[in-house]
């Protein structure tokens, strides 16, 4: 079982794979971090901060809750997940939020 360490909002100091879409975090963007163990593995996982915000909608159309998810790579389909954004099928009436 996935157990998240540790969770924060981070400046890329290098480029970076977004672990929902796979598309690259530039140089110098914001974007969450974690800090993940898994028994004996430990790793840091990233994600641009529009896709972390984009997943709950994502999952609910899927008819998927949240809380039900312990591993987003055996449910989310990286090529789908880009449509859906890409398509903005998600609430982006929502004001953004302020991650400071």
């Amino acid at each position: 079982m996935i157990t998240t360490l540790e969770e924060k909002i981070v400046v890329g100091r290098k480029t970076y794979s977004c672990g929902f879409c796979r598309r690259t975090i530039e140089k110098g963007e914001r974007h969450l971090t974690q800090r993940n163990v898994d028994g004996a593995d430990i790793w840091t996982w990233r994600a641009h901060l529009a896709c972390y915000d984009a997943v709950p909608s994502y999952l609910d159309s899927l008819g998927i809750k949240l809380y039900e998810v312990d591993d987003y790579d055996d449910t989310i389909d990286p090529d789908d997940f880009r449509r859906f954004v890409d398509n903005a099928t998600y609430d982006a009436t929502k004001p953004e939020p302020d991650y400071d």
